[in-house]
C-alpha cells in the first residue's frame, strides 16, 4: 500500500469481525505528519448525510462515503478523515486496499475528532420486543432470518442470551460417571426434557466440557473464572467432548455418542487473555473458547474434528441418524 493508511487497517479488521464493537481513539499530536496542516479534511458523523459536502458544519454520514471522498483526493492532497462520537453501523465488511492510500507522496489517516468517541459496530439492532413471561423478565424479538449471533448486548452491556430451562427429574447425577459419560447423559437430558410427541420428529440435543488435567470444565460464568481458566489452559492440551444425543419420536428409539477432539493451546500473554475476556465470548462457552470466534488465534493446533469443537460433530451426527434408520441426505432438502 503506497505511502501510509493509519488506522484503515484496524477499521477493517473490525468490520470483518462483526461482532460486538470497537472504539476508534483519537490520534495523538506526536503522530501528525508534516503535510497534515495542509490537508484535505473529511468529517463524518452519524446525524449527517452523504449528500452533503463531508465539512464540519455538513460531514458525511457513512464510513464507506468518506472512503469515496478519500479516493478522490488522495493522489493530490493528503486527506485526514474526522469521525464524530456515536455508533457506524455496518452490514458488510469494510475493506480497505491500496487505492485508498496516500499517492504521490501524500498519506491518508483516519481518527477520532478531538474528545469523540466513534464506535464501529457490525452489530444488529434488534427491535419490537415484547412480554412473553412478565414474572421471570422474558422478553421475545422477530429477528432476521439465517441471524447466528454469539453476544447480546442491552444499553450497552453484554447480555445473557435466552436458555433452555431442564427439569431437575431430566438429570442423572453420578459421582462414577467419568466425563464421557457426563457430556452424553447431559446432551440427552435435554431432549428428553423436550418432551415432544409429533409423528416422525427428530430430536438432536448436544452439549460439550472441555477435560484439562482429569478435570471436566464447562462455562466459565463469570469473567473471573475465564481469566483464570485461560491462564491454567495456556501452554496445554485438553480434550473437547461433545455428547451428542437422536431420538425418533415416533418410534421412541434413541441413538448416542461422544466426539472427542485434542485441542493444543497456545500461550497469550495475560494482556491478550485480559482482552478476550472483555469480550465476554470465552464466559458463555464450554471450555473458554471458540475456534469460529475471537478465541481461534490462541489455538495452536487440534487433533480431530473441527466441527466437534465448533458444535455438532457433523461424522458423529451422520452415524447417529444412519442407527435410526435415516440418512443424512435424506434431510438435505
Amino acid at each position: 500500500m503506497s505511502d501510509r493508511l493509519t488506522a484503515a487497517c484496524f477499521l477493517a479488521w473490525a468490520a470483518a469481525a462483526c461482532a460486538g464493537w470497537w472504539a476508534l481513539q483519537p490520534a495523538q499530536a506526536a503522530n501528525k505528519h508534516p503535510d497534515e496542516a495542509n490537508a484535505v479534511v473529511v468529517h463524518v458523523s452519524p446525524t449527517g448525510s452523504d449528500s452533503a459536502q463531508g465539512d464540519e458544519a455538513h460531514p458525511f454520514r457513512t464510513l464507506e462515503r468518506a472512503r469515496q471522498a478519500v479516493r478522490e483526493a488522495n493522489s493530490a492532497h493528503s486527506v485526514t478523515v474526522r469521525l464524530a462520537t456515536g455508533i457506524y453501523r455496518l452490514t458488510q465488511p469494510l475493506i480497505f486496499s491500496a487505492a485508498d492510500g496516500g499517492r504521490n507522496g501524500h498519506h491518508v489517516t483516519w481518527a477520532a475528532e478531538p474528545g469523540a468517541v466513534p464506535i464501529v459496530s457490525g452489530a444488529i439492532a434488534v427491535s419490537g420486543w415484547k412480554v412473553s413471561d412478565r414474572t421471570r423478565h422474558i422478553y421475545v424479538a422477530d429477528v432476521p432470518v439465517g441471524l447466528d449471533s454469539r453476544q447480546l448486548w442491552i444499553d450497552d452491556q453484554l447480555a445473557k442470551r435466552a436458555r433452555v430451562e431442564v427439569p431437575r427429574s431430566a438429570v442423572e447425577f453420578s459421582s462414577h460417571l467419568s466425563p464421557h459419560h457426563t457430556s452424553e447423559h447431559s446432551s440427552e437430558a435435554k431432549v428428553v426434557a423436550a418432551g415432544l410427541t409429533d409423528a416422525r420428529t427428530l430430536v438432536l440435543g448436544a452439549d460439550s466440557t472441555l477435560v484439562l488435567d482429569g478435570i471436566s470444565l464447562g462455562k466459565p460464568g463469570t469473567a473471573e473464572a475465564a481469566t483464570q481458566r485461560w491462564k491454567d489452559m495456556r501452554g496445554h492440551r485438553g480434550t473437547l467432548l461433545t455428547g451428542h444425543c437422536v431420538i425418533d419420536v415416533e418410534t421412541g428409539k434413541s441413538a448416542s455418542a461422544v466426539g472427542s477432539t485434542e485441542v493444543y493451546f497456545g500461550t497469550p500473554s495475560d494482556a491478550e487473555i485480559a482482552a478476550y475476556v472483555a469480550t465476554g465470548e470465552p464466559i458463555e462457552v464450554a471450555g473458554a473458547f471458540t475456534l469460529d470466534g475471537r478465541g481461534a488465534p490462541f489455538v495452536d493446533r487440534i487433533e480431530g474434528d473441527h466441527s466437534n469443537v465448533v458444535g455438532l460433530s457433523l461424522p458423529v451426527v451422520r452415524r447417529l441418524l444412519a442407527e435410526l434408520g435415516v440418512g443424512i441426505v435424506e434431510l438435505w432438502d
